[in-house]
């Protein structure tokens, strides 16, 4: 599997046919969900309710841009949480403390600042996925 870098590439990439960069930034979610541990499906709702990409029409490359512009910093916020997470637990390691406990690992993914906003419909519908 290419790395969300590589996708978002060609994303951004405007001389491609849309339905070669959607797919790209299908990609990025791909990578992008299994990261923060949400379905596929939500993910993707999410964004494309949001930004209305879905169907090629004139403004839908410069919704894709903006959608992978939104998803790339929402993925570096989610990954400076983990740094900090990772450093609080060199040192809790360090005093003796070997695993973290559920309620820590919950609280992490809990916690996420989406840069798109989660609609009650989606949370239903992870929910029901899950």
């Amino acid at each position: 599997m290419s790395s969300f870098h590589t996708h978002a590439r060609i994303v951004r990439r405007n001389d491609l046919p849309f339905h070669y960069r959607r797919s790209a930034f299908r990609s990025c979610i791909q990578v992008y969900r299994w990261l923060i541990r949400q379905k596929f499906q939500v993910t993707y709702l999410r964004y494309s309710k949001f930004f209305g990409f879905d169907e090629n029409t004139s403004e839908s490359n410069e919704r894709l841009n903006k959608a992978i512009d939104a998803l790339e910093t929402e993925r570096n916020l989610f990954l400076e949480q983990l740094r900090l997470f990772d450093k609080k637990r060199i040192k809790e390691k360090v005093g003796g403390r070997r695993l973290p406990s559920n309620i820590e690992v919950d609280l992490l993914y809990k916690n996420m600042k989406f840069v798109v906003p989660m609609e009650e419909d989606e949370t239903e519908t992870e929910k029901n996925l899950s």
